[in-house]
């Protein structure tokens, strides 16, 4: 299927069969699963994960809604506030699903949790069955979600202040994560002075550093745009996806290329009281 998430939204995956000759029904052909996918950081214990979590009735008159969890492994608590619900026809009700990691991340023998949350409603028939002389009945499933918490180590990440002209137009930006651990990817970001964004993978090497090139060069053909000189370009460096790193977001720093392409050094917004004797104007007025 042509589908695409939306960034901030759950994930829902919809699977369909197409009817086929003979069947007797085809109001089973269809699942739908919803899917959470949540990086919660790790002091010594992994901070807890809270959703709200919708439950609906999607039978037009009132009915029992039954709540199941399954997936919860050694070293988590997950807590939901009820098992059952009473629902009136179409109706909804908002609770909180909460999921608690109880260990060191250290200590878990399985880091991942995937934790799934499902109902389900009475179906009854009206026929008897021969072998009982009652009416069968069985509950249906009505959905549910997949809330997929993996702890990851709480983290820093952090640009160099300095940005490094490499060949014409193009700089090197580079910066270092904490704690050092190799292969953790990253993703930079720069803005360019129209507003665009230019994004370049990258990766840690073992000493948590890492580094990108980008290249200034405006993409625009209107004559004129293409002058960099005098434009600001600001940087940022994101923790994204990482396997062992939870996400983080570094400070942002800017660049502005001058008529001679030499390496910038950072502003200096220290007062003359913070400066070294040596370094303070003598002519400055305390």
């Amino acid at each position: 299927m042509n589908w695409v998430p939306l960034v901030g939204e759950h994930t829902c995956l919809k699977v369909a069969i197409s009817p086929q000759l003979g069947e007797v029904t085809t109001g089973n052909n269809s699942a739908q699963e919803n899917v959470f996918t949540f990086q919660p950081a790790a002091g010594s214990v992994p901070e807890p994960v809270v959703m709200t979590v919708a439950v609906r009735n999607p039978l037009e008159e009132r009915s029992l809604v039954m709540i199941s969890l399954q997936g919860v492994p050694y070293g988590y608590y997950v807590y939901f506030p009820h098992r059952w619900l009473w629902l009136d026809g179409l109706a909804e009700r908002k609770l909180d699903l909460l999921i608690i990691p109880l260990i060191d991340i250290r200590e878990m023998k399985q880091r991942k949790a995937d934790v799934r949350l499902f109902g389900r409603v009475p179906r009854v028939y009206s026929e008897t069955v021969d072998m009982t002389g009652y009416p069968a009945s069985w509950m249906a499933p009505i959905g549910g979600i997949l809330a997929n918490v993996t702890p990851k180590h709480r983290s820093e990440i952090k640009l160099d202040d300095k940005v490094r002209p490499e060949k014409e137009n193009h700089v090197r930006v580079a910066g270092r994560v904490a704690p050092n651990i190799k292969d953790q990817q990253l993703r930079l970001d720069m803005t360019r002075p129209d507003g665009s964004l230019v994004a370049v993978p990258s990766k840690t090497d073992e000493n948590g550093r890492f580094t990108a090139v980008f290249d200034l060069t405006p993409k625009s053909k209107k004559p004129g745009i293409r002058r960099i000189k005098g434009r600001t370009y600001a940087f940022q460096a994101h923790i994204i996806n990482a396997a062992q790193l939870a996400p983080a977001d570094s400070n942002i720093i800017w660049y502005t290329p001058g008529d001679r392409d030499k390496e910038q050094q950072p502003r200096d917004n220290r007062c003359d009281d913070e400066r070294p004797s040596s370094e303070q104007n003598p002519l400055s007025v305390k």
